[in-house]
């Protein structure tokens, strides 16, 4: 399971302490804006067929990355149980989309939602999660709320 992905299930939707006047549009978002460390304040997944959605923050996962000027990337997903998963790779940021492209992986995008130079809101669409612990995932989208560090 990718990175990113993984905060599907609890969603990679809040915002942080900065105003709305000063948000870039997500069209105009450039790789530049993004160089530097980020950490998830939440990963909010939500079931696409309606009820509650799961903030795998507050279940104790983490989720940080760090960006380069080059459009490289190290992600690192957390799990309190399973230890850190570490995912390296590029990418870009094109039309209010990023498409990250992990090594030796196939591409996968988010949609920028909100970006105000230290918050930005992402959401993946297409992601799944076990929302009754039945060991079957149901659709899910997952909006991740992350903090430049």
């Amino acid at each position: 399971m990718r990175l990113p992905r993984l905060f599907t299930a609890a969603a990679l939707a809040a915002a942080m302490a900065v105003a709305c006047s000063d948000s870039t549009a997500p069209t105009e978002v450039a790789l530049a804006d993004l160089v530097g460390s980020w950490d998830a304040t939440s990963a909010v997944f939500t079931p696409v067929a309606g009820g509650t959605g799961v903030d795998v923050v507050d279940l104790g996962f983490g989720f940080s990355m760090v960006i380069n000027a080059e459009g490289g990337y190290v992600a690192t997903l957390t799990d309190p149980i399973e230890g850190d998963d570490i995912e390296l790779g590029t990418l870009t940021v094109a039309n209010g989309v990023i498409t990250f492209t992990p090594t030796g992986e196939d591409s996968y995008t988010m949609d920028i939602v909100n970006f105000d130079g230290n918050t930005l809101t992402v959401r993946d669409d297409d992601e799944s999660f076990d929302f009754d612990d039945d060991d079957v995932e149901e659709d899910a989208v997952l909006t991740v709320v992350l903090e430049k560090a």
